[in-house]
């Protein structure tokens, strides 16, 4: 069987050529792009080695440092690690002695040290503030020289214990006057005062001066200034006890046989209560007084001679509220007041132009009393 060579296709070396060439063309075209990309490929596999490298370097330059301040740290402590923690405690104890060493000084807030505070040097304004209040006692004018704002905030830090010679006739913020009341007496109704602390406090004061008041043994000079200072404000005393004079025990030792003839009127003048002739002038605005001739919490001492309404202090009571021209209510219980005691003070009080009510209620008043005094 004969075999027929084979012919190559009409065209089929053209074909190839063709080919070959389109081949080629496209390769030249792609060569540029292949290059460029193989160049920055390579430029950036660079960089990032040089960035490496400078990371490297510096991680070994930061732990060569901290080799060096730790060997120093040895150094010093020769070794010694109790030494070396010694030495850590050191900053600590300067940052006691110098506060400005203290980290913490420089936060605002220290959330977890209650006490803590931000000291910053106060203004001029403050410190000023604070040199009126330590010496108000011999600078008080300067209260009415200083703006509304900076009053108040001065009145606000007033200590309640400067003399009230000097805050009684220039302040006149009644929240002072409540800090006052409240630090000197536990209960405070200011309803009884009309609302006004100021008054509440130079009425009470002036009721203890005269509770405590003893004819003969105490100095007057201390009524005589609780009178001019609370003579505007107050309008109503309310006086609870009033103390009798100290008996003198070497009085009534001379010889024993004694006299029998001195009158119970003379032992009247000696337990003279205190005469409210020289006082109830010096009130101008004084429309209700209240008194009760009594000693509270006498105790062992009980002396029936200590609730003695006298003849004396009938009349003199009687003479000053005569001269009250302004008083609207006169109340005078728990103080033994008899029918002559009381036809005294009714007969006294007729002619008075304003008093509108007077109180006798739980004394020793009977029948005579009220019949002697209506024919009077």
């Amino acid at each position: 069987m004969s075999s027929k060579p084979q012919t190559p296709a009409p065209g089929g070396e053209e074909a190839d050529q063709t080919a070959a060439a389109a081949e080629a063309a496209a390769e030249g075209d792609e060569a540029p792009p292949s290059r460029a990309s193989g160049r920055s490929k390579k430029s950036q596999s660079q960089a990032a080695g040089s960035t490496r490298q400078q990371t490297e370097a510096g991680a070994n330059e930061d732990a060569e440092e901290a080799d060096a301040v730790a060997g120093d740290a040895e150094d010093a402590a020769g070794g010694d690690p109790d030494a070396a923690a010694e030495d850590e405690d050191l900053p600590e104890q300067e940052v006691q002695e110098d506060p400005a060493l203290d980290r913490r000084n420089i936060r605002k807030i220290i959330a977890e040290d209650p006490e803590w505070n931000l000291a910053t040097v106060p203004g001029l304004a403050e410190l000023s503030l604070k040199g009126l209040v330590a010496n108000f006692e011999y600078n008080s004018d300067v209260l009415n020289r200083v703006d509304p704002a900076q009053q108040a905030k001065l009145l606000k830090r007033l200590p309640v214990d400067v003399s009230k010679k000097v805050t009684g006739p220039l302040i006149r913020d009644e929240s002072y006057w409540r800090r006052v009341c409240k630090a000197r007496w536990p209960v405070c109704d200011v309803s009884q005062y009309d609302g006004s602390w100021k008054r509440m406090h130079f009425e009470r004061d002036l009721q203890e001066v005269i509770e405590f008041f003893v004819p003969g043994s105490t100095d007057p000079t201390q009524l005589s200034e609780s009178l001019i200072l609370a003579g505007p404000f107050v309008r109503r005393l309310v006086i609870n006890q009033l103390l009798p004079p100290v008996a003198d025990d070497t009085a009534g030792q001379g010889d024993d046989a004694g006299s029998d003839h001195g009158s119970d009127a003379e032992n009247e003048l000696d337990n003279s209560h205190l005469d409210f002739g020289p006082l109830l002038p010096q009130l101008p605005n004084l429309t209700e007084l209240r008194l009760c001739y009594t000693v509270r919490d006498c105790g062992m001492n009980f002396e029936w001679s200590l609730f003695n309404f006298t003849a004396k202090d009938c009349l003199k009571l009687a003479e000053a509220v005569a001269a009250c021209r302004q008083l609207r209510v006169l109340q005078l219980s728990r103080s033994k007041v008899d029918c002559d005691r009381c036809r005294i003070l009714i007969s006294r009080l007729l002619d008075h132009p304003g008093l509108e009510e007077l109180d006798l209620s739980h004394n020793s008043i009977g029948d005579r009393g009220p019949v002697r005094s209506a024919n009077s």
